[in-house]
């Protein structure tokens, strides 16, 4: 006789209900016709709606077998993990290694939450959407943030992030960026390089090719505030010191702009050029040569509208010539050696335009030449110490002769400055007025606004038509003699 007691219209829709007659649980239930779920033997299951749903199924193990159709439609438990559709709050709990093994995707949706994760009940990271971003936060206080990849069987660090230092960014062995590049900040962007220790080197930024051989570099040399080098791939081609001084050609310059070898500065239009301003119109900054600057000598410079050409003072300016070995063709001597010039001839006369072809209007020098000498006064004369001043002519140095700086501490050179001859130019343009000119000139404390200058272009030709007047009356003096018998 059957154990199991089973109340109700097998064929209906009503609510089955089994019932033990005894406390033996070998139980089995045989449903000769049913289009419900089947379970099997042991599921321990109080009540059962064979409809297709399973009122407050209490599931003590391992769900059981499905043969058939799928088990759905269990009803809502915050504290079971529904099959499908349905709400479930809480935690889930697993003692070893939990796996999630499906056929397609798996989604995480957070609903405007985070995706926390956490050891120990401890949370160290969160990936939730702000706003348009997606964030991946670290929670670990100053800790790394770390991208780890698998190169050749080996696990590296590709990049970490620095939490302790405002996100430091290092990579394992370079950045490598394709395309247009942009590095901005809000203001003020900066690029640096850090060396992660202490050790002295020299950071650089290589411009590669794509063999990874380098074209051009920027390196900054030394530990600290050393050297800033722009080299080509086989040689530097400039260099910034820590005190500015910039090197062209030489990585250890002596001044602002230190350039070794050739240099070419290229112009078109009467444009551009090598300017050297001195932050007025009327003053240039000097070209100074060899190592001398400031108030010693070897430079060309502007001096309010003129341009100024200086030499050494115990030797003086050449004009050379073109060719590997140019010949002088004109000297300036200055100094101990006299104010003298000389041309390529060693002679200290020029030459002047004299082709006939360029004059006209000649007439032959009227006579008076003679009267016009015989009223000039050739003078001897001491100049005044601030005209020497403004000239310069002091005597060289006896203590330091190489140092033009000293040439005020020994007095002036009086072969210049006394003892010389000559005119006086207010009493010589009354006889030749055309060879005076008259300009602005400061000596001393005053300023001279007809500072009288000459040049005795008429001086030869009035002394050759003096001679010319003076043979004259010789050759009248000896026919008179001669004609009365002397």
């Amino acid at each position: 006789m059957s154990k199991i007691k089973i109340v109700g219209h097998a064929s209906g829709t009503g609510v089955l209900t089994i019932a033990a007659p005894n406390t033996d649980t070998d139980r089995t239930i045989t449903i000769p016709d049913v289009t419900g779920t089947l379970l099997d033997s042991g599921s321990d299951l109080p009540a059962a709606n064979l409809t297709g749903t399973i009122a407050m199924a209490r599931l003590s193990g391992t769900l059981p077998a499905l043969n058939g159709s799928a088990l759905t439609n269990l009803p809502a438990d915050s504290t079971k993990l529904p099959l499908a559709g349905g709400t479930m709050t809480g935690n889930i709990a697993h003692a070893g290694t939990f796996t999630l093994d499906v056929g397609g995707d798996i989604i995480l949706d957070a609903d405007s939450g985070e995706v926390k994760l956490r050891d120990g009940g401890t949370q160290f990271g969160n990936l939730y959407k702000s706003s348009n971003n997606f964030v991946v936060l670290s929670n670990i206080s100053d800790g790394d943030l770390l991208l780890k990849v698998n190169d050749g069987g080996s696990v590296i660090t590709a990049l970490s992030l620095d939490g302790s230092d405002a996100g430091y960014a290092t990579f394992n062995a370079g950045a490598h960026i394709k395309g247009a590049t942009l590095i901005a900040t809000n203001s003020d962007p900066t690029l640096a390089l850090r060396r992660t220790g202490n050790a002295a080197g020299n950071g650089s930024i290589d411009f590669q090719g794509n063999d990874g051989s380098v074209d051009y570099s920027i390196t900054a040399a030394g530990s600290t505030a050393g050297a800033l080098q722009f080299s080509t791939a086989t040689s530097n081609a400039m260099t910034i010191n820590s005190n500015g001084y910039v090197g062209i050609g030489t990585t250890g310059p002596l001044t602002k702009l230190h350039v070794y070898g050739d240099t070419w500065a290229d112009a078109t239009s009467n444009q551009g050029g090598l300017s050297m301003y001195a932050g007025t119109d009327s003053t240039s900054a000097p070209i100074y040569f060899n190592h001398e600057m400031n108030t010693s000598a070897k430079a060309i410079y502007q001096e309010s509208y003129y341009l100024v050409i200086r030499g050494h003072d115990n030797e003086g300016i050449k004009f050379k010539g073109n060719g590997s070995s140019p010949a002088t063709r004109y000297q300036f001597n200055m100094g101990n050696n006299g104010s003298t010039c000389y041309n390529a001839a060693n002679s200290s006369s020029w030459n002047t335009t004299s082709d006939s072809r360029i004059k006209e209007n000649i007439v032959t020098l009227p006579s008076g030449s003679l009267a016009k000498i015989n009223s000039l006064r050739p003078v001897t004369f001491d100049y005044t110490d601030d005209w020497a001043t403004k000239m310069g002519w002091y005597e060289f140095s006896k203590n330091n002769p190489d140092d033009p700086n000293d040439l005020t501490n020994d007095g002036f050179d009086l072969t210049q400055k006394n003892n010389d001859i000559g005119w006086i130019a207010q009493e010589y343009k009354t006889i030749f007025p055309q060879d005076i000119k008259t300009s602005e000139s400061t000596v001393g404390e005053n300023t001279y606004s007809d500072f009288h200058t000459m040049k005795p272009d008429s001086l030869l030709p009035h002394l050759v038509k003096a001679v010319q007047e003076l043979s004259t009356e010789n050759e009248a003096l000896k026919a008179r003699l001669t004609a009365g018998g002397l």
